[in-house]
């Protein structure tokens, strides 16, 4: 009987133990389960951290690129107008020099066709002037030569009275009479030629 109730009692205990092995190891893989799971979640929501920052550093990244391609974009424009600004500048400061050299051509011709007018009208009076003279000279040479053939020639008198009435005055000798008309016809010519 004993025998019997020992046997019972063994069999009863053995089913307890492998209650107690199984539970314990479902036990353990269910936290390793548990712990697998817990780790993955942390690991995805660590990436999807890391990969929302990356987006953020490249977003920002990105626009700081664009930040300076415009930046360099203002300083060649910026340095093309000043470029431009100065090509003016020196156009406008080569046609002032231009314009300046010209007027002073313009003014040089000026003056010069002045003072070639002014030459040509000294020159036209002069000629004038001459012409006057030229004339005056031989109309008094005519009248005294007129005169000269009116009173007759005298015994010394080799050639007519010319202009000057020095030629053929030895045979009339030094009478006040006869410069005294010489004179009074000179005077006469000269008022009648300047009238």
């Amino acid at each position: 009987m004993m025998k019997m109730a020992s046997q019972r009692s063994l069999h009863k205990r053995i089913p307890d133990i492998k209650r107690t092995f199984e539970f314990e190891y479902a036990k353990r893989w269910k936290s390793l389960d548990e712990m697998e799971k817990q780790q993955r979640q942390q690991v995805e929501k660590n990436m999807q951290e890391a990969r929302e920052k990356l987006e953020a550093e490249m977003e920002d990244a990105y626009h700081e690129h664009q930040a300076n391609l415009l930046r360099q974009d203002l300083l060649r424009r910026q340095e093309e107008l000043r470029r431009m600004e100065e090509l003016h500048s020196q156009e406008m400061q080569k046609r002032k020099e231009l314009q300046l050299r010209q007027e002073e051509e313009r003014r040089r011709r000026e003056e010069e066709m002045l003072r070639k007018r002014e030459m040509e009208e000294q020159m036209r009076r002069q000629r004038e002037e001459n012409y006057r003279m030229g004339g005056f000279m031989d109309r008094e040479r005519e009248m005294r030569m007129n005169s000269g053939g009116a009173m007759g020639l005298g015994a010394g008198q080799k050639f007519p009275m010319g202009g000057l009435g020095f030629e053929g005055q030895q045979g009339m000798g030094s009478s006040p009479g006869n410069m005294m008309g010489n004179d009074m016809v000179m005077y006469s010519t000269f008022k009648e030629f300047i009238t």
